[in-house]
C-alpha cells in the first residue's frame, strides 16, 4: 500500500506555517493543489509550465514553481503501476527539489524541501518493496528488499537531522504561556516550531514502519517493526493526542495492530478517531482514511463482515459524490466492490441474489479501474472474476482473455475448496458428502 499519503497533512501544516499570507499566491496554489486532489498530475504540470514562462507570475510562485513541481511528481508516482516508472518520475522529483534547494538555499521553504527529499527516498523504498513481491522478480527478492532497507536508512538520517535541529528551534521557547493577543509573532512563531518537530517524530515513526515493510509479513522482523513502530507513534499520540498530528500518529498505531493481526485493537482505534467531535477539513480527511482503514479489517478473512462494508461504504460515497474520484474515495469504492464480490461468492447466497450483486461489484470495478494507481491491476482480475462467474451462470463462453483467465481463477479456487473440504473429512460419510 502506499505508505504516506495520510500524513500529508502533517507537511501541509509546515507549508501554510512557512509561506507568506499572499492573496495571489494563494490563488495559484489553490488552483494547483485542486488539480493535484482531483489526479489531473498531467494538467498541473502544464500549468506549472505555463506560469514559470508567465512574466505576470509573481517572484514568489515562480521561486516555488520547482518544489511545486516535485510535489506533483510525488503525487503522480502514486497513480503509477509499474515499478520502473514510479522510479524514473521519483527521480525526477529529487532532481526539482535539488533545483529549488540551488536555486533558492535561503528560502523559507528550504528546510521543508530537504524533509520532502527523504519522504521521497522512501517512496523510492516502497518500490523496491513492490518489486520485492513481484512474481517475475522472486530471484532478486532478497536483493531488493536489502536495497529497501538501505533507502529507509538515508531517509532516517535526512529525518533526524530535521528531528534534531526542531526539537533545538522548539526548546529554545521558554515553557511558560504566551500571550497571542499581546505577543502575537512570538506565539505564531512557537506554534509552528511545535509543528515541525511533530511532523519530525512522526517522519521517524514511519521510518521504522516503512523498514517492516522490506521484511516479509509475519516474519519475525516485521512484527518485530511494528510493534516498535506502534509504540512510538503512541508516544507521539500521547504528547499530542489534542492535535492533528497526533490524531494522525494514533491512526497509525491502528494501522500497526491491523497489520499483525490484531484486528479487534486496529478497530477499536479507527472506531475512537472515527468518533472525535470535530469537524474541521483536517479532522475529516483524517476520519476518511480511518473509514478505509476500518473496511480493510471488516474485509479480512478474519472478520468477513461483508454487509457492514457495503452499507459503511455506500452511505459514504453517496455523502460524498465530489470526493470519489480522490485515492480515498477509489480506495473505500475499491472495499465495497471487495465485499460485494466476497459477499455474491459466500456459500448459501442466493442465486438470484449472486447474480445481482456480482454485477453491483461489476460497475464498482469498473470505476476504479478507471483510473491509474495501485487499484488498476486488481481491479482488472476482479473484473475478468466476475465476468467469467456471469459468462458461466448464462452458459456463454469468455469472450476476451481477462473473463477467461477469470473463469479458470474460479475452477482453481473451486477445486482447492473441494480439496480442503475432503482434507478434513475424517470419515468415509464425510469424504463422500464433501465430493457432491
Amino acid at each position: 500500500m502506499r505508505l504516506f499519503h495520510f500524513v500529508s497533512i502533517v507537511s501541509l501544516f509546515t507549508i501554510l506555517t512557512t509561506v507568506s499570507s499572499v492573496s495571489a499566491e494563494e490563488q495559484y496554489l489553490e488552483f494547483l493543489q485542486g488539480l493535484r486532489d482531483k489526479n489531473y498530475h498531467d494538467t498541473a504540470l502544464l500549468y506549472l509550465d505555463k506560469i514559470a514562462a508567465d512574466k505576470s507570475t509573481p517572484k514568489e510562485i515562480q521561486e516555488l514553481i520547482p518544489f511545486e513541481r516535485a510535489m506533483t511528481l510525488l503525487m503522480f508516482s502514486r497513480t503509477q503501476t509499474q515499478p520502473d516508472e514510479q522510479e524514473e518520475t521519483l527521480n525526477q522529483a529529487l532532481a526539482q527539489l535539488s533545483l529549488f534547494t540551488k536555486q533558492s538555499p535561503n528560502h523559507p521553504m528550504a528546510g521543508t524541501a530537504n524533509t520532502e527529499r527523504g519522504k521521497i527516498i522512501l517512496e523510492k523504498a516502497e518500490v523496491e518493496g513492490r518489486k520485492a513481491q513481484s512474481p517475475a522478480e522472486q530471484n532478486n527478492k532478497k536483493a531488493h528488499q536489502a536495497e529497501a532497507r538501505k533507502l529507509v536508512a538515508q531517509a532516517r538520517d535526512i529525518f533526524q537531522k530535521a528531528y534534531n535541529l526542531h526539537e533545538k528551534t522548539w526548546k529554545s521557547f521558554p515553557a511558560t504561556f504566551i500571550d497571542k493577543q499581546k505577543e502575537p509573532e512570538k506565539y505564531e512563531a512557537r506554534a509552528k516550531a511545535e509543528i515541525q518537530f511533530m511532523s519530525a517524530q512522526l517522519d521517524l515513526a514511519q521510518c521504522t514502519y516503512a523498514e517492516a515493510q522490506t521484511y516479509d509479513p509475519g516474519s519475525a522482523d516485521f512484527n518485530r517493526l511494528l510493534k516498535k513502530a506502534a509504540e512510538e507513534y503512541a508516544k507521539i499520540h500521547e504528547r499530542y493526542r489534542s492535535q492533528v498530528g497526533g490524531l494522525y500518529a494514533r491512526m497509525w498505531q491502528g494501522k500497526c495492530f491491523e497489520e499483525q493481526g490484531e484486528l479487534g485493537q486496529a478497530l477499536g482505534v479507527y472506531n475512537e478517531l472515527l468518533g472525535h467531535p470535530g469537524n474541521s477539513s483536517a479532522i475529516k480527511s483524517l476520519k476518511d482514511n480511518c473509514l478505509q482503514f476500518r473496511l480493510i479489517c471488516m474485509n479480512d478473512e478474519k472478520k468477513k463482515d461483508y454487509q457492514l462494508v457495503i452499507k459503511e461504504a455506500e452511505e459514504w460515497l453517496k455523502q460524498n459524490r465530489s470526493r470519489s474520484r480522490t485515492a480515498i474515495g477509489q480506495g473505500i469504492t475499491w472495499e465495497l466492490a471487495r465485499a460485494q464480490e466476497a459477499l455474491a461468492n459466500k456459500e448459501g447466497t442466493d442465486k438470484g441474489d449472486q447474480e445481482r450483486i456480482l454485477r453491483q461489484a461489476l460497475v464498482n470495478a469498473r470505476f476504479v479501474n478507471a483510473f491509474r494507481g495501485k487499484y488498476r491491476d486488481v481491479s482488472r482480475l476482479m473484473m475478468g472474476r466476475i465476468n467469467a462467474k456471469l459468462q458461466k451462470n448464462s452458459g456463454g463462453d469468455p469472450q476476451d482473455f481477462a473473463t477467461a483467465y477469470g473463469l479458470g481463477q474460479d475452477r482453481h479456487k473451486q477445486t482447492q475448496t473441494l480439496k480442503d473440504k475432503l482434507a478434513a473429512a475424517k470419515s468415509a460419510a464425510d469424504k463422500k458428502k464433501a465430493q457432491v
